[in-house]
């Protein structure tokens, strides 16, 4: 009679159920690695993001006599807005002024890869409408402007925070939990710590004495590189 082997002997249930139970726990290790790493990265791209922004605004000031891109409205209050109907009809705002001629006609550099609201794609707010007729474009970064300290010339203090990731705007996820990627007049980026009060009132609307709805001292804190 033919004895079949035991090494001729298929999987079993119980051998193919281990082998999923053994996948799925190492899946359920990786992803969160994985996902810690994807938000390294965007964070990254991120303060990439800003840094081109003030580099390019020096390109602008090279070719303007030193002066700084939001002397070209020099009356608008912190926002985000980039492209908007203002005074004198549709125009570019804030850093907005810089998109085509110093910073890629695609307009991401105004677009944090981890925002969930204003995005880049958006249809809304998006870089698409970006100098289009009858829309609006917003960034995901809030521009200081020069009623809350922004500079006006390129010579003023290195010290300056300009750009800043929206941080909970009105209700919106944080784009990096509790750091906002911030940039300074020196070129240089910080990846600054905030606090958990700031995700209700820290860039929730524009206008009144709290200077764009920023907490008390916000900017100033940002100069001062106060918030590690």
């Amino acid at each position: 009679m033919y004895r079949r082997n035991l090494s001729d002997r298929g999987f079993t249930l119980v051998d193919l159920l281990v082998v999923v139970a053994v996948i799925a726990l190492l899946i359920a290790i990786a992803i969160p690695s994985v996902a810690r790493s994807i938000d390294a990265a965007r964070l990254v791209v991120c303060g990439n993001n800003t840094r081109q922004i003030v580099a390019a605004a020096f390109s602008h000031a090279n070719d303007h006599v030193g002066s700084w891109v939001l002397e070209e409205d020099e009356d608008r209050s912190s926002a985000n807005t980039l492209w908007a109907i203002g005074s004198g009809g549709e125009r570019f705002m804030l850093y907005g002024v810089l998109h085509g001629d110093y910073l890629d006609e695609r307009g991401s550099a105004f677009f944090c890869p981890a925002a969930s609201f204003f995005t880049a794609e958006s249809t809304l707010f998006g870089a698409g409408n970006l100098g289009v007729a009858g829309t609006l474009a917003m960034s995901s970064y809030y521009q200081r402007g020069i009623p809350e300290g922004g500079p006006r010339t390129s010579t003023e203090s290195g010290s300056l925070s300009l750009i800043t990731d929206l941080h909970g705007f009105r209700g919106t996820p944080d784009n990096h939990g509790n750091r906002v990627n911030a940039a300074f007049m020196d070129g240089s980026v910080e990846s600054l710590w905030a606090p958990d009060d700031w995700s209700v009132n820290s860039f929730d609307g524009h206008g009144g004495d709290n200077h764009g709805g920023l907490e008390p001292g916000a900017w100033s804190q940002m100069d001062a590189k106060e918030l590690r």
